[in-house]
């Protein structure tokens, strides 16, 4: 019944389990006989102790992998929270980057209308001085 299931068909667990009921039909087949009972006993309980020796190994040798498995995946937390913590500074950084740049052009900006201004008084006063020079070239002429 148990070697039978599709599930473990194959599997070590499975050829143990098939092994295991071949043994109790050469067990019942050996009490029939009498003469092959002590045999019987000694190889089956040699082969239920290396059935448990190598059940034990492979016991060990996975959660020794998942120990290793589990010890990987907590480095890789550590190391993702690092980098997490490094992107959030980075974005804060970005962001105070970006508001002090933003005063900059602001100032850049003012200084610009600044100039345009004075400009603008430039040229009015080169304006007034074009002027002046006509109304005293024509003073002049009167003058003259």
């Amino acid at each position: 019944m148990f070697g039978r299931n599709e599930r473990w068909k194959g599997s070590n667990l499975g050829k143990t389990a098939d092994f295991s009921f071949s043994l109790v039909k050469y067990f019942s087949y050996a009490l029939i006989k009498g003469d092959l009972l002590r045999s019987l006993f000694t190889k089956a309980i040699d082969f239920v102790m290396l059935a448990l020796g190598r059940i034990r190994n492979d016991f060990s040798a996975t959660a020794t992998a998942t120990q290793e498995v589990d010890a990987t995946i907590g480095e890789m937390a550590k190391n993702v929270a690092h980098i997490n913590e490094e992107v959030q500074k980075m974005v804060l950084q970005n962001e105070t980057m970006y508001e002090v740049l933003g005063r900059r052009v602001v100032e850049i900006e003012g200084y610009a209308r600044r100039i345009m201004e004075v400009v603008n008084s430039i040229k009015a006063i080169g304006d007034s001085a074009r002027k002046i020079g006509e109304v005293l070239s024509v003073i002049s002429d009167i003058a003259e």
